[in-house]
C-alpha cells in the first residue's frame, strides 16, 4: 500500500481489570494496524494539551458509553469542531437510541461500527439525525485473539462435565431475547437432572468465572450452552428502561411476564439486536462443544455442523440429549467449528483490523501532512498529568507504577486549595458551556476527582446536614457494601451545590426552588427542581408536577420512623432546570455534574444510607428545600429520636 502512515488517537476507558474481550479488542489496533495509535484510557482526562489537529483519526471505542460522564461538553465540542475523521463502534445499542444519535451527530462521527444487522443500519442510525455519518458498518461484539488462535484444543483429555454455562440475568427491557440466557440455563439445570447429565450451570453474579479460572473451566466440560447475544425490545427513547426500572423499585418481586404485559409487549420482536458472542469462539478454541438455541448467529455457526440446535420451545431435546452423549458426535461437531471458525482465521483481529484498515483508506487516502507523533511523549504526559500507567505493548500492555504521578498530583492540589476558600456557582443551563481553557477537561481525571473532594469538603462545612451525611456514610461498612465511598461523594456534591442553588443570597437570588414528592408511602422520593428569579420556601405536596404553597402544607408528612423503614429509591428531576450542574471552583476550573438523560440523577448512595441513617438523610432532603421551618421541626424530631436511643 502506498498509504502513508496515519496518526490515530483512540478513546476508552481501560483500567487493567476488564474483561478479556475489551483487552483483545481495545488493542488489536495496536498490533495489527499498520497505522500509529495513541490511547486515552479515562476520557474524563481528555484536555486541552491533547492537539486533536496532530491526528488524522479519532476513534471513539465501545467501553465509552456517550450518555454517561465519560465526556465533558466541552469535549464533545472540541472532538466535532476538530478536522480529524470521527469514528465510533458502539455495543449495547438497544437502549437509549435517539439521545445517542444527537451525541453522534454533536461528535460529527463520519464512520460507524456497530452490531445492527446491515438492513437496519437507516433506522438506528439515519443520516437525516447525523448528518456527518457517511458509512456504517456491521462488525462482531469480538473476534478471535492470537492466543486462542495458537491454542490446541484438549479433544483426548476426560471431561468431567457433560454441560456448563456462565451467564448472567439480564434487565427485563431487553424482551424475550434478553430472558433466554436465564431460560436456557433454568431448562438445561431441570434437563441435566433428570437425564443424568453432570452439569454445572448458573446465571448468578457471584458465579461468574474470570481469567485462567474460566480456560479451565470450558476445559473440564464436553459442552456449553448458548444463545444469541442483544435484545428483542429495542428502547429508542430510554422510555421502557425508566418505566420498568420504576415499577421493579414499588415491585422487587414482580417477574418478567408482567413487566413485559405493562411496558413492551407490543414491541417485543418488532425489532431485534441479535449477535454472536466471543465466548462462543473461547468455547471452539478449547474443543468445547455448542449446544445453542437456534438463532442466526451473525452468519457464522451452522446448526447440526457447529452446535447443536435447540428449538425454544425444548420439543426436540430427546434429539439434543442423545447428541451430547454421543461422544463421536460431539468431537466431529468440534472439530468442525474449529477447522472453519478459528484455524481458518477469517475471524482473528488480525483479519479485522486489516479490513479496518481497508475502510479507513477509503475516508484518510493519506495523512494531511501531520508529523509522526511521538508515543513515548504523549504517553510520558498522560502519566504524569493523568495519572494513565497501562502502556500498550503489541496486542497487551505493561504499567507503570501509580503512585510518583498521584503523589504528585496530590502535593499540587494542597497547595492549590490553599489559595482561597469560596466556591463560585454559575446558573444551570440546558445548553453546554461553551469550550474554554478552564473547561472541565482542562484537568487530569485524578485532579479534577480531587478538587470534588475539597470542595465537598468546603460545603460539608457550611452546611451541617452535608457534614452529618459524609460522616455517617465514610464510616458506614453497608454504604461501602452497596454504593461505596465514590458514589457517596458524587450524591453528596450535587446534593450542596442543589442546596447553594436553592438557598440563594442577597446578591445572587435563588436559581432552583426544590419539591420533595413520595409515592406509595416512599417507596420513591423524588425532588423536583423548577427555576426561579427569587428566593422561595418550597415544601412537599406538588400535585401534576407543579410546586405547592408553603402556606398551604406547613407540614411535609416526613417522618423519620417511615422515611427510614419504606425508602428505596431517591431521585432528582432537574430536567426544567437543566441537563448538567455547572460551577467554577476558586481556580477558575469548571466542572460539569452530569446528570442523565433530560436531567434525571439517583442519589443511590443516599438511598442506602436512608435504611441506616434515616434521620440525617431527611435532615439533608429539607435542607435542599429550604424550607426553614420544618426543617426546625424535622431537627426537633431528630433529636428527640436520638435522645430516646
Amino acid at each position: 500500500m502506498g498509504q502513508n502512515r496515519l496518526n490515530i488517537l483512540v478513546l476508552s476507558t481501560f483500567g487493567g481489570g476488564n474483561a478479556n474481550v475489551i483487552r483483545d479488542f481495545l488493542f488489536s489496533f495496536n498490533a495489527y494496524s499498520r497505522h500509529r495509535y495513541a490511547y486515552v484510557f479515562d476520557t474524563q482526562g481528555v484536555d486541552e494539551k491533547i492537539d486533536f489537529s496532530a491526528f488524522d483519526v479519532i476513534l471513539v471505542f465501545w467501553s465509552v458509553y456517550l450518555l454517561g460522564e465519560y465526556f465533558s461538553p466541552g469535549t464533545i465540542e472540541r472532538i466535532g469542531e476538530s478536522d480529524a475523521i470521527k469514528v465510533l463502534f458502539l455495543q449495547d445499542e438497544y437502549r437509549d437510541v435517539r439521545p445517542m444519535n444527537a451525541v453522534m451527530a454533536r461528535l460529527g462521527v463520519n464512520l460507524m461500527f456497530t452490531c445492527v444487522a446491515e438492513d437496519q443500519h437507516e433506522l438506528f442510525y439515519p443520516k437525516r439525525l447525523i448528518p456527518s455519518l457517511r458509512e456504517t458498518h456491521t462488525v462482531l461484539t469480538g473476534y478471535v485473539p492470537s492466543y486462542l488462535e495458537r491454542r490446541v484444543p484438549k479433544l483426548n483429555q476426560k471431561r468431567p462435565l457433560d454441560v456448563a454455562y456462565r451467564s448472567r440475568a439480564v434487565p427485563f427491557c431487553l424482551g424475550d431475547l434478553g430472558q433466554e440466557k436465564t431460560v436456557i440455563a433454568q431448562r438445561f439445570a431441570e434437563i441435566c437432572s433428570t437425564r443424568g447429565l453432570k452439569q454445572d450451570i448458573s446465571v448468578k453474579e457471584h458465579d461468574r468465572i474470570y481469567g485462567k479460572k474460566w480456560v479451565r473451566f470450558l476445559e473440564s466440560a464436553r459442552t456449553t450452552l448458548g444463545t444469541g447475544s442483544g435484545a428483542s425490545a429495542v428502547d429508542f427513547s430510554g422510555d421502557i428502561r425508566r418505566k420498568c426500572e420504576a415499577y421493579l423499585l414499588d415491585n422487587p418481586n414482580a417477574e418478567y411476564g408482567d413487566l413485559r404485559e405493562r411496558f413492551f409487549k407490543d414491541i417485543d420482536g418488532r425489532v431485534s439486536i441479535e449477535a454472536v458472542s466471543p465466548r462462543f469462539f473461547e468455547a471452539a478454541a478449547l474443543g468445547c462443544g455448542l449446544v445453542m438455541h437456534e438463532g442466526p448467529y451473525s452468519g457464522i455457526l451452522e446448526p447440526d455442523r457447529h452446535f447443536i440446535a435447540v428449538k425454544k420451545d425444548y420439543s426436540n431435546i430427546d434429539e439434543v440429549v442423545q447428541k451430547i452423549r454421543d461422544s463421536a458426535w460431539c468431537r466431529n461437531m468440534v472439530e468442525n467449528v474449529h477447522c472453519d471458525v478459528i484455524r481458518s482465521g477469517k475471524y482473528s483481529y488480525r483479519s479485522f483490523v486489516q479490513w479496518f484498515d481497508q475502510i479507513i483508506a477509503q475516508h484518510v487516502p493519506e495523512s494531511r501532512g501531520k508529523s509522526r507523533i511521538s508515543r513515548l511523549s504523549f504517553y510520558t504526559r498522560q502519566y504524569f498529568s493523568a495519572g494513565q500507567t497501562p502502556i500498550p505493548w503489541g496486542n497487551g500492555y505493561f504499567s507503570l507504577p501509580k503512585s510518583l504521578p498521584r503523589i504528585l498530583r496530590i502535593l499540587r492540589l494542597i497547595l492549590d486549595a490553599g489559595t482561597n476558600r469560596t466556591v463560585t456557582l454559575i446558573r444551570a443551563s440546558k445548553d453546554p458551556p461553551a469550550s474554554t481553557s478552564n473547561a472541565p477537561g482542562s484537568q487530569s481525571a485524578l485532579l479534577m476527582k480531587m478538587s470534588r473532594v475539597f470542595v465537598l469538603l468546603r460545603f460539608a462545612i457550611r452546611f451541617p446536614a452535608v457534614r452529618a451525611a459524609l460522616w455517617q456514610g465514610t464510616f458506614s461498612p453497608e454504604i461501602r457494601r452497596k454504593a461505596g465511598w465514590s458514589q457517596l461523594l458524587r450524591d453528596l456534591l450535587r446534593a450542596s451545590i442543589l442546596m447553594e442553588l436553592a438557598k440563594g443570597t442577597e446578591e445572587e437570588p435563588a436559581e432552583v426552588e426544590v419539591v420533595a414528592e413520595h409515592e406509595d408511602l416512599y417507596l420513591r422520593l423524588l425532588l423536583i427542581a423548577y427555576p426561579t428569579t427569587k428566593p422561595s420556601c418550597m415544601v412537599t405536596g406538588g400535585q401534576n408536577g407543579r410546586p405547592a404553597s408553603s402556606q398551604a402544607q406547613s407540614n411535609t408528612g416526613l417522618r423519620i420512623k417511615d422515611f427510614g423503614e419504606r425508602v428505596k429509591a431517591i431521585e432528582l428531576d432537574y430536567h426544567a432546570v437543566g441537563s448538567f450542574i455547572h460551577y467554577i471552583d476558586p481556580k477558575g476550573r469548571s466542572y460539569d455534574l452530569a446528570l442523565e438523560r433530560d436531567g434525571i440523577y439517583r442519589f443511590t448512595a443516599l438511598a442506602a444510607l436512608a435504611q441506616i441513617a434515616p434521620e440525617t438523610v431527611l435532615e439533608l432532603i429539607l435542607a435542599i428545600q429550604s424550607c426553614s421551618s420544618d426543617l426546625k421541626n424535622c431537627t426537633k424530631d431528630a433529636d428527640r429520636h436520638r435522645s430516646s436511643q
